[in-house]
């Protein structure tokens, strides 16, 4: 299922892709890795990161995580809080 989202976001022009893992992070990085999204097989086009958080659990969790990582940065709504 994986390899379908980033074909597809490769083909729609995405530049940069950060895959959250929680559990079983090892492997996809693995995955990643031996599927040529990752590393020196890596395509120019797309750049992937893999990002793990063992304490996230919803989606507000992993914005936080990626967040406190500097992986993303970003100005908000002052009434919106991560």
């Amino acid at each position: 299922m994986i390899e379908y989202t980033l074909t597809w976001l490769e083909m729609a022009g995405v530049d940069e892709v950060f895959v959250f893992c929680c559990a079983h992070s090892h492997q996809v990085k693995e995955y990643l890795e031996k599927a040529g999204w990752t590393g020196k097989r890596a395509p120019a086009s797309m750049a992937v990161t893999a990002v793990e958080s063992h304490d996230a659990i919803s989606a507000g969790d992993a914005l936080r995580a990626m967040y406190g990582l500097g992986v993303v940065s970003f100005h908000l709504h002052p009434y919106f809080r991560l």
